[in-house]
């Protein structure tokens, strides 16, 4: 039996409203990847990460930012380092765990709508050199409606 999920065509920061989700790492750096078109895009969104990224223990936290009356960014800190080389696994599956667990009583917590949530397909995985298998079956444990947005635009993950 296979998973399921929510596969949707486009472009993750085409969304109006909802919470979009993003893996981050604990360093305070948004330098690639969607990651860094969040930051381009939301530069209040970057500004709270680095706030917040320097506070401490961070791993295996949500930081969700509002961005507008409909729109919440949620950073997930799913990895506490950076990849440095090409078989690096950066990202830490009870981190991810711990972190969604978060979103899913904010979003309960704040009568947003579980059904508008949405993740980039891979999240996790490519920068963050993590298994979508594993990541996935984590994330619909507290999302089983999750949005998984596959992107083909084109941008540089370096």
């Amino acid at each position: 039996m296979g998973i399921k999920y929510k596969l949707i065509e486009g472009d993750i920061l085409s969304i109006q409203e909802g919470v979009i989700c993003h893996q981050v790492n604990c360093l305070g750096v948004m330098g690639a990847g969607l990651a860094l078109r969040i930051r381009n895009e939301y530069p209040i969104v970057y500004n709270e990460y680095c706030i917040y990224a320097h506070t401490g223990k961070v791993l295996g936290t949500t930081q969700v930012v509002r961005v507008n009356n409909y729109l919440h960014i949620a950073n997930v800190f799913g990895q506490e380092a950076i990849k440095k080389h090409f078989r690096q696994v950066c990202t830490d599956y009870d981190a991810v765990d711990s972190a969604f667990k978060q979103l899913k009583e904010y979003v309960v917590n704040n009568n947003l709508d579980i059904k508008k949530v949405f993740i980039p397909y891979k999240m996790g995985c490519g920068l963050g050199g993590g298994n979508w298998y594993i990541y996935i079956q984590t994330v619909l444990q507290y999302f089983p409606e999750i949005n998984v947005i596959r992107y083909n635009g084109e941008f540089s993950v370096i």
